[in-house]
């Protein structure tokens, strides 16, 4: 949502028709309330997503809120009806460089959400603060569930990629979209999760199971997974080892290996004569 779909503005929102859908019936039970909510964290002046997201739902139907550490709410188109936080998402609360910084559960009760069922739409880009804070995304104790999370990944740490997802993993959260940016920076890649209830795999496996074909093979539930991440891991661990020293062996033989090219070369060449 939000242009033509590149670029770091735009973003996959899962059905967003079932959103507005949803948020027309909270409006109806309590007009007083929010339809539907958004948290966007990062904007540098990009409005585009907010923007999309409104004239999808419609004007006024969800409460948009944005934040950034950087002076981008006089930019704010004057059509978009949102709110534009002058704050950043940090691990926890500070300021930087006359910047200001919010924890997420800080942020939530500074904006009276506290007692929200839920946010709808969450969409993080925040320049790598997604390895710090994700646990605070989780937290249901201080957080309202995020039900979407989009979020820009950006240049995974050694020693936290695997723990980041499994821990989204855990709590339900399966991914409907992959995509590189590479119109910016390759190394930074776009991640979109849904969250479902754990129903989900209970009904799914016993589907599974009405069909002969061994293809399809019962789905995980998330507090199952354990065993088998440690697995896939050593899989990862060996096929990488095989990749090193098979370029290791031809680096040191590289030598014998370009004699033996030339010799077949030259004996190629003299069959020809």
């Amino acid at each position: 949502m939000g242009g033509n779909g590149n670029g770091d503005g735009p973003k996959w929102v899962c059905d967003i028709h079932r959103v507005k859908t949803l948020a027309k019936k909270r409006k109806a039970k309590d007009p007083a309330a929010p339809g539907c909510v958004v948290y966007s964290i990062g904007s540098r002046g990009d409005f585009s997503f907010e923007l999309s997201v409104q004239e999808a739902v419609g004007v006024d139907t969800c409460e948009i809120h944005i934040f950034d550490p950087g002076n981008y709410g006089p930019e704010m188109p004057k059509k978009l009806h949102a709110v534009y936080h002058r704050w950043g998402l940090a691990k926890d609360t500070h300021e930087e460089k006359d910047n200001v910084f919010l924890s997420l559960s800080d942020t939530v009760k500074k904006l009276g959400h506290e007692n929200l069922g839920m946010i709808d739409i969450f969409k993080i880009d925040c320049d790598g603060c997604e390895w710090e804070t994700y646990e605070h995304w989780l937290d249901r104790g201080a957080v309202p569930f995020l039900q979407q999370i989009l979020v820009e990944a950006h240049k995974a740490p050694m020693g936290k990629v695997l723990q980041f997802f499994d821990r989204l993993m855990e709590e339900g959260y399966v991914q409907f979209h992959k995509e590189s940016n590479i119109q910016h920076d390759p190394e930074c890649l776009e991640f979109a999760f849904l969250k479902l209830d754990k129903e989900f795999y209970l009904e799914a496996n016993e589907i599974a199971k009405s069909f002969p074909s061994k293809s399809l093979a019962p789905i995980p539930q998330p507090e199952a997974r354990e065993g088998a991440n440690h697995a896939n891991d050593n899989r990862d661990r060996q096929f990488w080892w095989w990749i090193f020293f098979v370029f290791a062996f031809g680096f040191a033989m590289r030598k014998k290996i370009m004699v033996i090219l030339m010799r077949l070369i030259r004996t190629g060449q003299d069959k020809e004569k």
